[in-house]
């Protein structure tokens, strides 16, 4: 086998892993989707706000490359690209000035809204289905 083909076998691999990762999170988000919004309304609209603006500056964005920069915000180690660093870079920004709330609660605001994403999108390639959906509540 070469290496090439030893790489994409490891990158289906991590893909799978990921995917069955968010379906834990998914698993439990009953608890998470009703306590965190009641609890943190402003934080999880900071946070959409942050990705609507990013897709409204670059209409490139995609709910994938969402998806992505929350996970990055979550401490996964995924590889990057120039749209999800100055996403991520954005989410900082907003974390710096939620200073009221633990890193605790920051992670279950990012996670909610990761659940949002999956919720509404399949995140393929291109598609835009939770941006253009949460684009309606931000203004």
């Amino acid at each position: 086998m070469t290496s090439k083909v030893r790489h994409k076998r490891q990158r289906k691999l991590s893909l799978r892993e990921r995917l069955s990762q968010e379906k834990s999170v998914m698993a439990g988000s009953g608890r998470l989707l009703s306590r965190t919004p009641r609890d943190y309304p402003d934080v999880l609209q900071n946070i959409e706000f942050v990705l609507v603006s990013g897709y409204q500056q670059d209409d490139t964005i995609d709910d994938r490359t969402v998806a992505r920069a929350l996970h990055i915000a979550l401490g996964d180690n995924e590889k990057r690209d120039v749209q999800v660093d100055s996403l991520v870079q954005s989410l900082d920004g907003i974390r710096e000035f939620q200073t009221y709330i633990s890193g605790k609660a920051w992670s279950d605001c990012l996670r909610t809204v990761l659940q949002s994403v999956h919720r509404h999108s399949n995140c393929k390639p291109g598609i835009t289905d939770y941006l253009e959906f949460v684009s309606n509540f931000i203004r």
